[in-house]
């Protein structure tokens, strides 16, 4: 295969459709290549055709050339060098997935298994289970402590005007 420069195209080894780059040297000046070319068929990017479906993420169209599609790709791994999708679990969010249309990235809340917890994931997001157990719960902690027990009164006091009493069976009576 025969060697040949072209305009804007600094290689040595053939390209499409140009003219060769006009010598102002009488004398020609050498062009070495590899001796035997390494292949058989060399083509310069531009003058490829991409002939395949639509490649919706760098994005590439039918008919685009592949050097186009080849500079898309380029600026894609550059941006993704450059600061791309970082992500890293918490104490309260597991991610998984990777991030692309085949394997999307999830997050998932992190819910305590403990008893006490008043939290569950449900169809509509987080919510807090305020049930029977948990009263019971609220109210042995304060029972536990004098000073919740004289805040928790001091608060009932103030919504019905009655003086507030806490007994050991987790009874409140307003007097």
């Amino acid at each position: 295969m025969a060697c040949s420069t072209c305009y804007n195209n600094p290689s040595p080894c053939p390209a499409c459709n140009c003219n060769p780059v006009p010598v102002p040297n009488p004398e020609p000046i050498p062009i070495i290549c590899p001796d035997p070319e390494p292949c058989e068929n060399l083509q310069d990017a531009a003058c490829v055709i991409y002939s395949g479906d639509d490649l919706l993420c760098i994005p590439a169209n039918t008919d685009d050339r592949l050097d186009a599609i080849l500079l898309a790709i380029d600026t894609k791994l550059c941006n993704i060098a450059a600061g791309g999708l970082f992500t890293a679990d918490t104490d309260c969010i597991a991610l998984s997935g990777d991030g692309t249309q085949g394997d999307p990235l999830e997050a998932t809340p992190i819910i305590d298994s403990d008893p006490d917890n008043i939290l569950t994931c449900g169809d509509d997001g987080l919510l807090a289970v305020i049930d029977e157990t948990v009263i019971e719960n609220i109210l042995n902690t304060i029972l536990s402590s004098t000073l919740l027990t004289t805040i928790f009164c001091s608060i009932v006091q103030n919504c019905g005007n009655a003086d507030c009493g806490i007994n050991t069976n987790l009874q409140v009576s307003m007097v």
